[in-house]
């Protein structure tokens, strides 16, 4: 079987696995790394595609083992640097499991799935707020997949994602520190955030372990109290690892 027949029956697969998925789906999905006439030719199966495109459009129909396979055969010399970047790995008991990993791994469908798993769900009017008239049709395409639940005006998805790997991780953090409302807060610094590092001594990390695990007990203590819940969402995070050097504190 040659490369572009494989790439074209997986495509036929993944259309036929749900009712809601048609080619203008998947182009919305891959978003701007493939248009959609790349995408038409390869369902057709007919013509040799560029690379980014082929990978693009298997990462997307492909589950994780069907995609390693296909890199591993066309793509040898790729191996590690595109299985390690793309193939989310989910728990394999989540409902409408595959309708939710298309959505999550792409951005355009992400940032909408995301507010759909917050307590007060989403809405058309807030998704048009945030990114314009244009999104609706992202947000069509959840609602068609079934995973979506619509009580008191709003969309909500009360499922679970499972586990997901390491890779689609950073992805979905990489969507939601993108898509922040704008920085016109009346509390000053709601919306703030840092990332650094800084080779330290064994006292210092002591010191910053304390400060942070400090900091993590408060943030609990505010997040898990019932009657601080409501309508503002906010993503918040806590992140200290050695990055090497470990030999220092044993």
């Amino acid at each position: 079987m040659s490369k572009q027949r494989a790439l074209a029956d997986a495509i036929s697969v993944w259309l036929n696995g749900r009712p809601n998925r048609s080619l203008n789906v998947l182009s919305r999905m891959l978003g701007t790394d493939a248009s959609y006439s790349s995408i038409r030719r390869a369902a057709q199966g007919e013509l040799e595609q560029e690379q980014s495109i082929v990978i693009a459009i298997a990462g997307v129909v492909m589950g994780e083992s069907e995609f390693r396979s296909f890199v591993r055969t066309w793509y040898p010399q790729l191996e590690r640097a595109v299985v390690d970047v793309k193939g989310p790995d989910f728990n394999s008991q989540v409902e409408n499991e595959s309708a939710v990993i298309d959505f999550l791994k792409s951005d355009d469908h992400a940032k909408i799935f995301l507010l759909a798993g917050s307590r007060t769900g989403t809405t058309d009017a807030e998704v048009i707020r945030k990114w314009g008239e244009e999104s609706l049709s992202y947000f069509n395409d959840i609602k068609d997949s079934g995973v979506l639940a619509f009580r008191d005006g709003a969309w909500f998805f009360d499922g679970s994602v499972g586990n997901v790997s390491q890779a689609l991780a950073r992805h979905l953090i990489s969507s939601l520190a993108k898509n922040f409302d704008p920085r016109n807060d009346s509390i000053g610094l709601a919306s703030y955030s840092y990332l650094s590092w800084e080779s330290l001594n064994r006292s210092a990390v002591e010191k910053l372990y304390k400060a942070n695990e400090s900091h993590a007990k408060a943030v609990y203590d505010i997040i898990s109290d019932p009657e601080n819940h409501g309508e503002i969402l906010v993503l918040f995070a806590l992140l200290q690892n050695v990055m090497k050097g470990s030999e220092g504190l044993s």
